[in-house]
């Protein structure tokens, strides 16, 4: 499943840089997309010459993981748009690893995510945009994979990881994500009860 992974993330990958390459975009579209770009030029600064990066209204998260990334990509632009790819690829790996707790290493099912999911217009624009939609949904895909996890193996340490991600997803990327995920939360807490109690 690995090796399948890594060959079509490279060319999901190959994708973005065609694309990339041959429509000069640079991601930036509309204000959520410049105040993105613009926080995370604020927080290179801080990390290079500890100017302080003022206020900001939205999570910290997806900013401060393009203003790392920006270290090695010389370009902040270029590297926001790698965290909407990481995201993209984060949301393929989970969904193939939750198919695959569920129905077992099934190949076909791999490939009709890998071309209706990784390949889907949808997931190909918004890892071009400079947003954090694609990051948040990998993280909430890895939250739902360790919950599905959790309720097939019992094991406290999936509880966990569901909850480590729940928090990331809410305190990093975009706090309306609570809502949608607060479910899986309680459905956890609800389950452990009645077997507390069974």
């Amino acid at each position: 499943m690995i090796k399948s992974f890594i060959y079509k993330s490279l060319f999901f990958i190959s994708v973005f840089i065609s694309i990339r390459i041959f429509i000069p975009f640079n991601g930036l579209y509309g204000q959520d997309g410049h105040e993105y770009y613009r926080y995370a030029v604020q927080l290179k600064n801080f990390f290079l010459n500890g100017d302080n990066p003022g206020t900001y209204f939205w999570p910290y998260g997806y900013p401060a993981l393009g203003a790392l990334l920006s270290f090695f990509f010389l370009s902040i632009d270029l590297s926001l748009q790698i965290v909407s790819v990481l995201g993209a690829l984060m949301c393929f790996y989970f969904s193939t690893r939750i198919i695959k707790e569920n129905y077992g290493d099934n190949k076909i099912a791999e490939n009709y995510i890998f071309l209706f999911l990784l390949l889907s217009p949808f997931v190909i624009r918004q890892s071009l945009l400079v947003m954090a939609d694609m990051i948040a949904a990998g993280f909430i895909t890895a939250a739902y994979y360790y919950c599905v996890r959790y309720f097939k193996t019992e094991n406290v340490k999936y509880g966990l990881f569901f909850f480590c991600f729940l928090l990331r997803c809410i305190f990093f990327q975009v706090w309306i994500l609570f809502i949608t995920l607060y479910s899986g939360l309680l459905h956890c807490l609800f389950v452990n009860q009645k077997k507390e109690y069974t």
